[in-house]
């Protein structure tokens, strides 16, 4: 079966050249000829257009104006003459020689052959240098516009093509689209169907309370992201961008009609899916791979105006320990958590920490629709709750591979993939699920206040007796710190399956962890414990980062050792590509002066190279970093660090980084004799000492964030 929106493809293989978009006299020339092309295809239609035919009209007109004013991108083959006849006569010795038989004459012939590939390879390598000093140019030329740089660096980036994929199959491997089709097809609608699934609650279409109107279409138009692979319509937003404002409304009444009558285009239920190969797990089984669902412009436009309406709502049902999809919540608090307890519990003979990760299996594909539908029926509104149910019911996956489309088929289990709306109902779903069956009464329950009030004055909590268990989740990852409480952490690993797979999700025991952290560990193995992407432990992770950082650094060595880019250009794209990836949660790090001068030192080796100093030239460490502009990285830490601890004192009191701040900070435990270890607080005391700042009055002043950032600032 072909569906509608199917009929496109095919027929737009080539790429539009949407490049030309920037030029502001060719856009206009766009958006002319869609509106055109619009009001003709109305014209010459006979009654009212159903919701259907109004999107073909939009899309179709799109795709025309595009190719009448845009056209294509050129294929990027050589147009070197040489080159070509080259290649053809190359290709006509190849042919002589696998007919002749004999050996004197095919020896001479290939030999000949072998000279003319020599030179085309010569050649070929000419271009791909000239190739790369455009784009160094392009670099050069883009120091004002951060799109067309990176884009440029991409580029570089980008020098071998992706491997081919290949799928497992009875008689072996297989790299025939055709026959990938089927297989993936197979395997991904075992995987979002499931058998005796109850149906999604009844809820009638009906008028918008508050219709959607041209200006909110109009911003959620402005935040789709460019450059974005597109659906089955294969419209892509630069076009909506630039389109005409007849284009936006009848987005909007189309919307609008959708939720009164709950009629809608295909293309709102229509997703293509694009298997990629997960990094590090084996070739060929249909479970090594990741489905990307491409989703069509409309439904995103959907999904992005009804969760700005929707949002504020869910989150209040959503707990502050979840940091996921939330607004001024991140990583780093929940690795934060982690982090600040263990290094208390490793310099305190009376203080312990019990850590529980817990890892779910394919937690987004197994969630059960009309448990979302039930939820948010005493959250939403009718008419919103409409919507959802239109969003999530009967959701229709084709896999696309190589340009090739395979047959549809309905799903009935998973949150649908691709769009914004997802990431908040599965948090929900979550959240819902480690609700079930609570008895907030009984103090001694699992979930029964997992985060313990406090009015935030800084008062001296007492945790001998009943100890503090913090609860932190990230999207699917669930996770538990305990202080002084093994037999709660006991208690959470032993219910936490159970209340999870009435919901049918499920844990992956195999990838549970659990750790105990004391005095006793100094060399235990929480150290290399990795936790949303960073090790608890800063030296390990100082080791990981920097690896990241020279796979980023040999990545992009062809820019670096080009003499003809300026240093501050260079290092533009040193701070953009190789800093970030190795400052990542280094506001968290604990930093001896050893530590500092450690990661000075790497971060002054990459910049000499990338300067051009080699032995026996020297530069000092000063002039290097008044060539690149740059400050040593161990700033930037320190910097980042008191940022972080204002943001982190400023946070709701009960969201897991506050607690931890608070406890550690009030709590009174025992120290070892000796020597004390060095702590995440104790790098801030140094801070704040360098400043002639208290900790009670950082705690006070960093509740004014404009004030503690002109304290930050001044201390540069």
């Amino acid at each position: 079966m072909t569906t509608n929106a199917q009929k496109y493809r095919g027929t737009f293989k080539k790429t539009i050249n949407l490049q030309k978009l920037k030029n502001k006299e060719i856009s206009q020339k766009y958006a002319f000829a869609v509106e055109m092309r619009l009001m003709e295809k109305e014209y010459i239609m006979t009654g009212e257009p159903n919701q259907q035919q109004r999107w073909n009209n939009i899309v179709e007109a799109n795709h025309e104006a595009a190719k009448e004013t845009l056209g294509y991108v050129k294929k990027k083959k050589s147009t070197n003459p040489t080159i070509i006849k080259l290649s053809e006569e190359q290709r006509k010795l190849g042919t002589l020689i696998n007919t002749l038989s004999d050996p004197t004459r095919r020896s001479a012939l290939q030999k000949e052959r072998n000279s003319k590939l020599k030179t085309i390879h010569h050649a070929l390598n000419e271009e791909k240098y000239q190739r790369l000093n455009d784009h160094v140019a392009e670099i050069q030329q883009s120091r004002d516009d951060s799109t067309r740089m990176f884009k440029a660096i991409r580029a570089i980036q980008s020098t071998t093509a992706p491997p081919p994929l290949v799928i497992n199959t009875p008689d072996g491997v297989s790299a025939n689209p055709d026959q990938q089709i089927e297989i993936v097809t197979k395997f991904f609608e075992s995987t979002f169907t499931a058998e005796n699934i109850p149906k999604l609650p009844d809820v009638p279409p009906m008028k918008m309370n508050r219709e959607f109107t041209k200006e909110e279409v109009q911003a959620a138009v402005k935040s789709l992201r460019n450059n974005k692979s597109a659906g089955a319509d294969e419209l892509k937003a630069e076009q909506l961008k630039h389109g005409p404002d007849i284009v936006i409304s009848q987005i909007a009444h189309i919307l609008n009609t959708i939720a009164e009558t709950g009629s809608y285009p295909e293309e709102v239920k229509l997703g293509m899916l694009v298997p990629l190969q997960k990094p590090g797990k084996p070739k060929g089984p249909p479970s090594s791979l990741r489905p990307i669902i491409l989703l069509s412009i409309l439904r995103k436009i959907l999904a992005i105006c009804l969760l700005r309406r929707i949002s504020n709502k869910i989150n209040d049902e959503i707990p502050i320990t979840q940091a996921a999809y939330r607004s001024g919540r991140s990583t780093t608090e929940q690795v934060f958590t982690m982090k600040i307890l263990a290094e208390k519990a490793i310099t305190s003979t009376d203080y312990s920490a019990q850590i529980l990760l817990m890892d779910m299996s394919k937690a987004f594909d197994t969630v059960h629709r009309h448990h979302i539908l039930e939820d948010l029926r005493s959250i939403l509104d009718a008419d919103e709750l409409h919507l959802i149910k239109v969003l999530i019911e009967d959701v229709t996956i084709a896999v696309k591979i190589k340009e090739k489309t395979g047959k549809p088929f309905v799903t009935n289990i998973g949150t649908p993939q691709g769009d914004c709306l997802s990431p908040t109902l599965f948090t929900l779903y979550l959240a819902k699920a480690l609700q079930e069956n609570q008895q907030p009464s009984h103090q001694d329950h699992a979930y029964a206040s997992l985060v313990r009030p406090t009015d935030h004055n800084y008062s001296k909590p007492d945790t001998s007796k009943e100890g503090v268990l913090i609860s932190l989740q990230y999207a699917d990852d669930i996770s538990w710190i305990g202080i002084n409480c093994p037999e709660k952490i006991s208690q959470i690993k032993a219910r936490t399956p159970a209340l999870l797979a009435q919901r049918n999700l499920h844990i992956n025991h195999t990838k549970t962890e659990e750790y105990r952290v004391n005095i006793e560990s100094k060399e235990g193995d929480w150290r290399k414990c990795k936790y949303l992407g960073s090790l608890l432990d800063t030296s390990c992770d100082i080791r990981r980062r920097k690896q990241s950082a020279m796979t980023a650094y040999q990545r992009l060595k062809p820019v670096f050792q080009d003499r003809s880019l300026p240093p501050k250009q260079k290092a533009a794209i040193f701070t953009a590509l190789i800093s970030s990836i190795f400052l990542y949660n280094c506001e968290i790090w604990t930093m001896r002066e050893n530590d500092n001068n450690e990661i000075d030192g790497y971060q002054r080796k990459i910049l000499r190279w990338m300067l051009g100093i080699r032995w026996p030239a020297k530069l000092s460490d000063e002039e290097v970093y008044r060539r690149t502009g740059l400050t040593p990285w161990s700033t930037q830490i320190t910097t980042r660090r008191l940022r972080w601890f204002g943001h982190a004192n400023r946070l709701n009191p009960e969201t897991p980084a506050s607690r931890a701040l608070n406890d550690t900070i009030n709590t009174d435990t025992k120290k070892p004799r000796g020597g004390q270890r060095m702590t995440w607080m104790k790098c801030l005391q140094k801070d704040l000492n360098k400043a002639n700042i208290t900790l009670n009055q950082a705690l006070d002043v960093s509740q004014d964030r404009a004030a503690w950032r002109q304290i930050v600032h001044k201390m540069r």
